[in-house]
């Protein structure tokens, strides 16, 4: 391809995603992504903002925490689907 980028075309449009980490930097490119192939994105991170509506605030590293976030999901955003995207992004800081 002598250094030529081509971008992969995919329809997401009847998808849900969740990307977790997906506030800032690479997640947050994902998340676009995803939306500009028709995705509905649900962004799960600490750093999430309050103003978005599709994203929540998620510490990945708590298995109830997690659970909470993805009934969430399945409650509001896949009344009759199931999950057809998650990008595991976020980072688990050890203490």
């Amino acid at each position: 391809m002598n250094g030529a980028h081509r971008t992969a075309r995919y329809d997401f449009s009847d998808s849900v995603a969740v990307v977790t980490g997906g506030s800032a930097g690479i997640g947050a490119a994902i998340r676009e992504r995803l939306q500009q192939a028709g995705a509905t994105v649900c962004t799960w991170d600490l750093a999430a903002d309050a103003a978005d509506a599709d994203a929540a605030p998620v510490d990945v590293s708590d298995l109830p925490s997690v659970m909470r976030a993805a009934q969430e999901v399945r409650d509001h955003q896949c009344h009759r689907c199931l999950l057809g995207v998650l990008v595991g992004h976020a980072e688990a800081a050890r203490t």
